[in-house]
């Protein structure tokens, strides 16, 4: 695993100085590690995970871990969420404003059994702590994410990787986007095909920032490579826009909220960019995906599509 620097102004340095990698995407994996904090559920069968169930989860995991990890705000009817968890400090503090995405998102299963935290970069020191804000934030009797509070069946903190056995190279290959894809440029979204690519790869250079990992191509290149090699990519048959309202604490107010869900199927042999998808997988894709937006999957594309 990748040795972390030891303080904002070692990082700084480091991604400031991080040239290209030897080779390509695959060295980015073999570097590349992240954590997993998973806690199960006793919920109904019936149950169904809603895209407001993960804004107010952000927002209570963000409440609940408290003093230690929130930048203080001045307004104390303020309640902290989700976009002050950035460190300040990297060994025990965190605050808003950095130019890097947040080092976490949030994922469910199918089923909304298993819940899930992804933490990257310095926040994995504190997979346990984070582990029980997160109980508490399920658990609690008012205020809850779910509506109600539910048991806890297991918990489990543990280093994700990507195998070697995991890649695919091979044809008719597209991307299942399992939850809204949120992206938008001046407040219109942007759902082409290559505005969806070039997204990924704003999103994992960024995550990659947290690591001062240097990236094997620079952004003008990798975003012509895209461009070249995948001119040919749509969104297939059954891709919808999915809508959600996005309640705030901090600005009081109710945004409305809309993203895509669909398979874009990619019309081209990935060949040494199966990497780069398969780390897409991994950090989600777009906007807001610390509420869990913007997760993909790689998956066959039948010939119909």
């Amino acid at each position: 695993m990748i040795a972390l620097p030891p303080n904002l102004c070692a990082i700084r340095r480091k991604i400031a100085g991080a040239g290209a990698l030897s080779g390509s995407w695959g060295d980015v994996i073999d570097h590349f590690r992240w954590v997993d904090v998973e806690i199960d559920l006793d919920v109904p069968g019936s149950f169904q995970w809603q895209m407001s169930h993960f804004v107010a989860l952000r927002g209570a995991v963000g409440e609940a871990l408290g003093a230690r990890f929130i930048h203080p705000v001045s307004d104390p009817l303020d309640i902290p969420g989700a976009n002050f968890l950035m460190f300040r400090n990297w060994e025990t503090e965190m605050a808003k404003g950095l130019p890097y995405p947040k080092p976490f998102l949030l994922q469910v299963e199918q089923g909304g059994a298993t819940v899930r935290i992804r933490l990257f970069g310095p926040l994995m020191a504190h997979a346990s702590e984070v582990s029980e804000a997160l109980t508490r934030a399920l658990t609690r009797n008012e205020r809850l994410p779910l509506g109600r509070a539910y048991s806890v069946v297991a918990r489990r903190v543990f280093v994700g990787q990507i195998a070697p056995g995991d890649l695919s190279d091979g044809e008719n290959l597209a991307l299942w986007f399992l939850t809204p894809l949120s992206m938008r440029h001046h407040k219109v979204g942007q759902d082409a095909p290559l505005s969806v690519l070039r997204g990924i790869h704003r999103r994992l250079s960024g995550i990659l920032a947290w690591y001062g990992i240097g990236l094997p191509l620079s952004v003008s290149e990798m975003h012509q490579i895209l461009a070249d090699r995948f001119s040919g990519a749509y969104w297939a048959r059954g891709a919808a826009r999915d809508a959600w309202k996005h309640p705030t604490a901090r600005q009081r107010q109710i945004f409305p909220e809309r993203g895509l869900v669909g398979l874009l199927n990619l019309n081209a042999h990935c060949g040494d960019l199966a990497p780069f998808f398969k780390l897409g997988e991994v950090v989600h894709a777009g906007g807001k995906a610390a509420i869990g937006c913007g997760r993909f999957e790689m998956v066959s594309a039948s010939p119909d599509l």
